[in-house]
């Protein structure tokens, strides 16, 4: 599956829990980032302030939840992968790419054409290790080997390989939940408990 489709299936959703969950944790450490006992004793009414921020921060992150809640569910960001990519197409290894996060590990590019335009897309997974002396790569992800892709007809840059799909709509789904769970795990520990 190409990086970019990767990101778009995966990542998105959970932008909007993740800036919730970093509000909530700054209204918890409003009362330790300023001297409190010396603002609390020498500016009128700072403690109704501080609580006042508190609370509109604490709102704030439940509305950008509550926001990635409506996305989630109109925009249609866990989609069925053979929703997005519907066209098939027989496409070439032309290369390997290694990333930041791989380290030694090689992912095969695949290089196709759509309506006259080339395009060169790195497969999300390794296939493949470079050690000292040569590179060792899969069977099935030789160069120059054809392979059949599946890609999006929107942007045929995302497109993954039938059979080595990567995305898993029920663990995105899983995912998001699970965060979703440790937001109001967070929204307790860090302020109810000591609301009460």
């Amino acid at each position: 599956m190409s990086e970019k489709l990767f990101s778009r299936l995966y990542w998105r959703p959970y932008l909007l829990i993740g800036i919730s969950m970093l509000l909530v944790l700054v209204s918890s450490l409003i009362p330790y980032l300023l001297p409190h006992a010396w603002l609390a004793k020498n500016v009128p009414g700072y403690d109704w302030y501080m609580f006042k921020s508190m609370a509109w921060l604490i709102k704030l992150a439940m509305l950008l939840y509550l926001f990635s809640v409506v996305r989630v569910f109109w925009k249609g960001y866990f989609p069925k992968l053979q929703n997005v990519c519907t066209t098939e197409l027989r496409a070439v290894i032309s290369g390997y790419k290694t990333s930041w996060s791989r380290g030694k590990q090689l992912c095969p590019v695949f290089t196709y054409t759509v309506d006259g335009v080339e395009y060169s897309e790195a497969l999300n997974e390794a296939k493949g290790e470079r050690s000292k002396d040569e590179e060792v790569i899969e069977r099935g992800f030789t160069l120059k080997l054809p392979r059949k892709i599946v890609y999006n007809l929107q942007n045929p840059r995302e497109f993954y390989l039938p059979g080595c799909e990567y995305y898993s709509r029920k663990t995105a789904i899983f995912r998001y939940v699970m965060f979703s769970l440790l937001f109001f795990l967070q929204l307790y520990l860090n302020v109810f408990i000591y609301v009460r």
